[in-house]
């Protein structure tokens, strides 16, 4: 997110963007995929794994279209962040 928007020319400061991870109860580390509506600032966690690759994101994302069709919702513009 932090990239794509210092790529448009909006600076933002450090703590605006957060690495989105979290630590189970056994120590394991998972990594949390989510999107942000900007209009109504709607976080929506589309899911978590340990092992994030890139047919993981992909599938999750259009699990993510399919779920805004069946809600009848359009989207304008997708950001991502290029990030690794």
């Amino acid at each position: 997110m932090h990239g794509e928007l210092l790529t448009l020319g909006v600076t933002v400061a450090a703590s605006t963007v957060w690495e989105i991870e979290t630590i189970t109860l056994t120590g394991t580390r998972l990594y949390i995929l989510a999107v942000i509506e900007h209009a109504s600032r709607r976080v929506r966690v589309l899911g978590a794994t340990a092992h994030p690759t890139a047919a993981w994101v992909t599938q999750t994302a259009r699990n993510l279209v399919m779920d805004l069709e069946d809600a009848g919702c359009q989207v304008k513009y997708f950001i991502r962040d290029r990030d690794g």
